[in-house]
């Protein structure tokens, strides 16, 4: 018995020093319905939110992630001034400690005017981002944003207005443009941008309008994930869609049909799993 006491204390030790010295990145997808919300934790542990989806489904998401002892999000970013977008945001920023929130260009919906609201009342420091960017969150770790060129800026849609991003974490990658129609996807590709990723966020909910070819080319992930609602009256996500990112050869997760997906890493080694 007392050599099994010494194995079992062996084996604590040493999952104890594996996992402490492991690479851990994170890539959450919310199950919000028709809209958009993920979240995004390096191995430092930095948290980074983007969008709120239509409802507080990810608020309530949030919550069963990172428990009731993390109260802090490092970064809080807003892709485009869609209700489908930012419902959630306005209780994310009264109940955690935002580190800096990323807006687009353009505000002027009822729904961002609470959002700006709470964020003067708690004085959280904002950005309104207007050349690209890239941030070194950590070692191995980079986040690079990307609001619309001047073809864009003046345009009445505000999917044109989305900020695009490119996440790159210790062997865990995304790219995600918001809800970009083609035309705004292929003029990401103008900037000599390395877009390459592991994991796509199908634009606009996978929309036949967006998900140009090329941009898929360019990403050349392995998934693509479509945050989508069961029925919607939009008719997302378009055959069209789902059958151009098959062809490139995408394997599929939609919200719709397979609820939230947590993507991680282990010492750079990819698992994926239903979230809950």
């Amino acid at each position: 018995m007392r050599y099994l006491y010494y194995f079992l204390f062996a084996f604590v030790v040493l999952s104890y020093f594996l996992i402490s010295n492991s690479s851990y990145v994170e890539i959450l997808f919310f199950d919000v319905g028709q809209g958009d919300s993920f979240a995004l934790k390096t191995p430092d542990n930095k948290i980074i939110v983007v969008d709120g989806g239509p409802s507080w489904e990810s608020l309530y998401g949030l919550g069963r992630w990172l428990g009731f002892a993390q109260h802090h999000i490092d970064i809080l970013i807003l892709t485009h001034d869609h209700s489908d977008h930012i419902t959630a945001l306005p209780e994310i920023l009264r109940r955690f400690q935002i580190g800096k929130i990323i807006l687009p260009l353009r505000l002027s919906s009822q729904s961002s005017n609470e959002l700006l609201s709470v964020i003067k009342n708690k004085n959280i420091d904002s950005e309104r981002l207007n050349e690209s960017k890239c941030v070194e969150l950590e070692e191995n770790c980079t986040l690079c944003l990307f609001p619309p060129d001047d073809n864009f800026r003046q345009s009445k849609d505000e999917n044109d207005l989305s900020v695009a991003l490119h996440f790159d974490c210790a062997g865990l990658s995304l790219a995600a443009a918001g809800d970009s129609p083609q035309a705004r996807e292929l003029s990401l590709l103008k900037n000599n941008f390395n877009w390459h990723a592991q994991v796509l966020k199908v634009s606009h909910h996978g929309s036949d309008s967006s998900s140009a070819n090329d941009f898929i080319r360019a990403v050349s992930a392995q998934l693509g994930f479509i945050s989508v609602g069961k029925s919607n009256s939009y008719g997302h996500p378009g055959n069209k869609t789902i059958n151009r990112l098959r062809q490139l050869g995408l394997k599929i997760w939609r919200s719709d049909q397979s609820g939230p997906l947590l993507l991680y890493t282990i010492n750079r080694q990819i698992f994926m799993k239903k979230a809950w």
